[in-house]
């Protein structure tokens, strides 16, 4: 009996060890599987934050300069100025503006009417000043200040010629006497002495001496100082004239001419112009000017007169 209830003690502890273990093993696979759970590393990217409204109307910021309220700087778009008047001879000049200290050169063609000169990138009331040239290495024929978009270009005297007077005779010396005499223009008194009285130039300027022979002009010659002779001879004889502006009309003529020539009846004049001057036609700056008599007699004294106050000016409108 006592064996039997041993025995049966023992039976029961050993099936109560073997449910234990299997209890055991359950719980020790839950607490594997969770740890497992939790230590593995993660392999997704994290979530990205939510949006706000905030977020959603603040600026991208970029390498861009923020705008401004002020106008960008724009570049002139050119002045016009427009001389008009009468005067100088037809031709090319070069036209002179100053404009913000600078000057502006351009060659425009001169042709008895106004004349236009379009400027890039010069704003018109930059426009301070206007010259006109004979050439660009040349003084100005023609000068004046601009005010207001207008200016009176007049011309650029070197010297004072308000006392400017002239008187000349008939006369060809360089032949000898008593042949073609009204052939021949000198600017002398009788007896010999200096027929112009004009003040002597600077460097950059001289005189010069004309007849307008069938509608040409001719020259005698160009001078400095009106008491010394001229720098031509090219249509005088071989003989020699005296020491003063003049000239004889007797070969070589110009195309369209014949020498000798009678010169009554045509017109003489002195002009000033610029010492380097690439155009052989008078200027326009007539100082004298005498209109030979038709019945004039050699070797009498003729006068001229003062156009001083008639020389060329122009105005200047600029915009």
């Amino acid at each position: 009996m006592r064996s039997t209830l041993i025995r049966s003690l023992v039976l029961l502890l050993l099936l109560t060890a073997c449910g234990g273990g299997d209890d055991a093993d359950v719980a020790a696979g839950t607490d594997i599987d969770t740890a497992a759970a939790t230590s593995a590393p993660a392999t997704s990217e994290p979530a990205p934050a939510p949006t706000t409204a905030a977020d959603a109307t603040t600026p991208v910021a970029t390498d861009e300069p923020e705008p401004t309220d002020e106008p960008e700087p724009t570049e002139p778009t050119g002045a016009t100025v427009v001389l008009d008047g009468d005067g100088l001879p037809a031709g090319d000049y070069t036209v002179v503006v100053e404009a913000a200290g600078q000057q502006v050169t351009s060659t425009v063609r001169f042709d008895g009417g106004p004349v236009t000169v379009s400027l890039d990138a010069t704003a018109a009331e930059d426009v301070s000043a206007v010259s006109v040239n004979a050439s660009a290495d040349g003084p100005a024929l023609l000068s004046g200040t601009v005010t207001d978009g207008t200016g009176t270009i007049a011309p650029a005297l070197p010297v004072d010629l308000s006392g400017a007077s002239g008187q000349y005779i008939l006369a060809t010396p360089t032949n000898g006497s008593d042949s073609d005499e009204r052939s021949g223009i000198w600017y002398v008194l009788i007896p010999r002495a200096p027929g112009l009285v004009l003040p002597t130039l600077p460097a950059e300027w001289v005189y010069e001496g004309w007849v307008t022979i069938d509608g040409v002009h001719v020259t005698t010659g160009r001078f400095a100082d009106p008491a010394t002779a001229d720098d031509f001879d090219g249509f005088s004889g071989d003989q020699g004239g005296p020491p003063l502006p003049g000239e004889d009309f007797l070969h070589s003529p110009p195309p369209g001419l014949t020498f000798p020539v009678d010169l009554a009846g045509m017109t003489t004049f002195v002009t000033l112009e610029p010492a380097v001057d690439p155009d052989p036609a008078p200027s326009g700056l007539t100082i004298l000017s005498g209109a030979i008599p038709a019945d004039a007699i050699d070797h009498t004294v003729h006068d001229m007169a003062s156009t001083v106050d008639a020389l060329p000016t122009y105005t200047a409108q600029v915009s």
